[in-house]
């Protein structure tokens, strides 16, 4: 057995370890609510749990999920194919494996699912007992996946769903019902938050930002989930499996709350605490989507709560760039300029003060004094990025600045 496994289970077993050993094995339906559904290829057990709105999982109830709007959700995940779809028909997926690496060796022994049907939250997990169930659990996954419209998970387009599918072609089985709509929750969570956390793990998302602890006192390490599986089979006793079902539960639930709390943030922005990073990364949304008002309120904010001279900096261009597509060109200009007097090395200020002045104020002589400053930087500093684009689109701009000064001396003395 292994040693971290032995040490996991002296410390939270319901049983004295050497009883544990001992006694007879339990089978699953004696240790967890569940029941065998038959299918084309045999049984597989499915262990069942029900989840009402009202309930607490952490600091947020189940049922703020059911308030979101799926343009938020789609907003926040940057993924347009949820707009349009209703979010009580989305299944919340977690897997649980012979190994952490993937591959065509690894098998998908438990997978969980959570669904909103019937007024509350449905958990249903099917366990596969050996590996001459794969095919009946494989099957009954398929059949329920009808139900639903997409795909909700926390790294399952990078493991559970690749690995899925893996099983299901080894297994010569269609795998199209994999091909919703999916919302990997991982990639807004590392957006939003990994400048504030230590890692995006969703044991740290959890704990820092849905505040959720008691819940994973105990709770077995998923490094050693295949090692508690091949013990399992080893044994037949479904008691150590009760602590593997029990950790797929919480991160399946976690995922419901994590989808709402990702999607009220964006949604209600004006009205929650959002640290300097959270609201920077939240502007570059709405910026990139082109909704500019809500990018400004949120610049400014950031402006507001900047802690660093880089971070004010930084800041400030942001609302540069947000000013220009807004259209107001000469408050935009005024911002880089302010920031050009204060000497930042940031090349793209001066080149946008250099356009401003010749494409609006048709002052080539200011464009000119820009454009050479911007020069001068790059001399001095080598580490500027995209420096040779910048020295060939400066000169470019300076030999264009400089005839259209000569033209109009030549008209002056004429």
């Amino acid at each position: 057995m292994h040693k971290d496994l032995r040490d996991y289970l002296r410390k939270y077993s319901r049983y004295e370890y050497e009883e544990y050993l001992d006694s007879q094995p339990k089978s699953i339906n004696e240790i967890v609510d569940g029941f065998y559904l038959n299918t084309a290829f045999g049984k597989i057990f499915v262990a069942k749990k029900e989840y009402l709105p009202d309930y607490y999982h952490g600091d947020i109830p189940l049922k703020s999920y059911l308030n979101q709007s799926p343009k938020s959700l789609a907003l926040i995940t940057k993924n347009d194919e949820i707009n349009k779809l209703d979010l009580r028909k989305a299944v919340f997926i977690d897997t649980e494996t012979t190994g952490l690496s993937g591959g065509t060796g690894t098998a998908v022994f438990l997978v969980g699912l959570l669904f909103f049907k019937n007024n509350e939250f449905q958990v249903r997990q099917y366990l596969m007992q050996d590996f001459d169930e794969e095919l009946a659990m494989l099957s009954a996954v398929k059949e329920i996946f009808k139900n639903f419209e997409f795909i909700v998970s926390y790294n399952g387009k990078a493991f559970d769903i690749p690995l899925l599918s893996t099983r299901y072609l080894i297994n010569r089985m269609s795998d199209k019902h994999l091909n919703l709509p999916h919302v990997d929750l991982l990639f807004p969570s590392r957006f939003l938050f990994k400048k504030d956390l230590p890692n995006c793990r969703l044991k740290t998302i959890e704990k820092k930002v849905l505040g959720i602890w008691e819940d994973r006192i105990g709770d077995i390490d998923s490094s050693l989930i295949p090692h508690i599986y091949f013990n399992f089979l080893n044994t037949k006793d479904a008691r150590i499996l009760k602590s593997v079902l029990q950790h797929n539960i919480i991160d399946l639930v976690s995922l419901v709350t994590l989808t709402a709390k990702l999607s009220s943030t964006i949604k209600n922005y004006n009205d929650i605490d959002l640290s300097h990073n959270q609201i920077r990364a939240l502007t570059k949304i709405f910026y990139k989507k082109k909704e500019f008002n809500n990018a400004e309120k949120l610049i400014l904010r950031a402006i507001q709560n900047a802690d660093t001279k880089e971070d004010l900096e930084k800041c400030k261009m942001w609302y540069g760039f947000i000013l220009k597509k807004m259209k107001r060109f000469d408050d935009s200009a005024k911002i880089f300029e302010e920031l050009a007097s204060d000497g930042i090395s940031e090349i793209e200020i001066y080149r946008q003060v250099a356009i401003h002045q010749e494409h609006r104020n048709k002052n080539y002589e200011k464009a000119i004094s820009f454009c050479n400053r911007a020069l001068k930087i790059m001399k001095d500093e080598y580490y500027i990025r995209r420096r040779d684009y910048y020295i060939n689109d400066i000169k470019y701009r300076l030999s264009r600045l400089y005839r259209k000064s000569a033209r109009i001396d030549n008209n002056i003395r004429e």
